[in-house]
């Protein structure tokens, strides 16, 4: 997974367990699972704590409470799994307040958490607005780190493209999705944006990724209803996955379970995009934008973006909206149904 997300801690500290409490108390900081985690592996302390562990635990004497702010206060998930798996008593803190923990950690680590309960949903059950148990949480960081995988490949082969050796077959692939104009040269009001996927770029990518995996994993009369309850914004970026994915051949989603699906209906992705998407997006173009045209689409785009995907473009939002909502001859504020802004990307 990401170093950015998921990552290990230094094993070097020397202090011991109760001067770290200590000092956390006597300080304005709060104890921290990495201050934990740091002490309990430390050289001057694993003799004195392997003893305490032969007897009665440390942890075991500590209050439920500050386990709690420990767990609460990690950096990564695997700093939470890692001191659940300390002891018997920390494991059953963290299983009977899961849900308390995952709430607080996810926020920062795990963006797009509304989509990826939803996908949740469609894998094991647990509704999107129920309390999260410890199989969900495992369940959510594996798909999470299947999208990160998949938003660092896009990131690093295709819009870093330009970073290949220039006779290589990848760049003559790759040159062919991002214009030349778009390498060099990407700007929002004046600023130029970096070489490589944004923040909100990215946030886009992983939204998209995961209500695509969720389409994927229903049968076609469900996947009909669940296009159904979807944005106009969202179909259409979706939509964008879909073909790139037919015509490249790309797999976005590397799950078991989707390659599974896919290898037994190779043309999956084709079938949704024209018997899914398409006839969703004409009944939006005639019933709720009451236009006329045949089709709502970014073909006018295709020298642009990622072989005409423009949807998950900064650089692109403007026109990605005014394509959409008819090039302003509709509503000054467009239609909920049609499109929605958010300021950080991140729900």
């Amino acid at each position: 997974m990401n170093a950015l997300y998921l990552h290990s801690h230094g094993r070097n500290s020397a202090s011991p367990v109760p001067a770290v409490l200590a000092s956390s108390f006597n300080n304005t900081k709060q104890p921290t699972i990495r201050h934990f985690l740091r002490s309990q592996n430390s050289p001057r302390s694993s003799a004195r704590n392997m003893a305490s562990l032969n007897n009665e635990s440390y942890l075991s004497r500590l209050p439920a409470e500050l386990i709690i702010r420990f767990f609460c206060s990690a950096e990564s998930f695997f700093d939470a799994l890692h001191l659940a798996a300390t002891c018997t008593h920390i494991q059953a803190i963290w299983r009977n307040n899961v849900n308390t923990i995952y709430n607080q950690i996810s926020r920062q680590l795990i963006p797009c958490r509304r989509y990826a309960r939803d996908l949740l949903a469609c894998q094991i059950g647990t509704p999107p607005s129920s309390p999260v148990a410890v199989k969900d949480v495992v369940q959510l960081l594996r798909n999470f780190t299947v999208v990160e995988k998949s938003a660092d490949w896009f990131n690093q082969t295709i819009v870093c493209s330009k970073k290949l050796d220039r006779n290589s077959s990848m760049y003559t692939l790759c040159s062919s999705f991002l214009s030349v104009s778009d390498c060099l040269t990407r700007t929002v009001d004046g600023k130029t944006l970096p070489p490589y996927l944004t923040q909100t770029e990215r946030i886009r990518f992983i939204r998209a990724l995961y209500q695509l995996w969720e389409i994927v994993l229903l049968d076609h009369e469900n996947r009909k209803k669940k296009t159904e309850t979807l944005i106009f914004r969202d179909i259409m970026t979706i939509n964008d996955f879909a073909m790139i994915d037919t015509l490249f051949r790309l797999n976005f989603i590397q799950d078991k379970q989707v390659l599974k699906i896919r290898a037994a209906d190779p043309g999956l992705m084709s079938k949704i995009a024209h018997k899914v998407f398409r006839p969703a997006i004409l009944f939006i173009i005639k019933h709720v934008l009451g236009s006329d045209r045949m089709y709502c689409g970014t073909s006018s785009f295709m020298d642009h973006g990622f072989c005409g995907m423009i949807s998950i473009w900064d650089n692109y939002q403007r026109d990605f909206k005014a394509e959409i909502t008819m090039g302003g001859n509709g509503p000054t504020d467009p239609n909920p149904d049609v499109w929605y802004d958010t300021d950080d990307e991140m729900d």
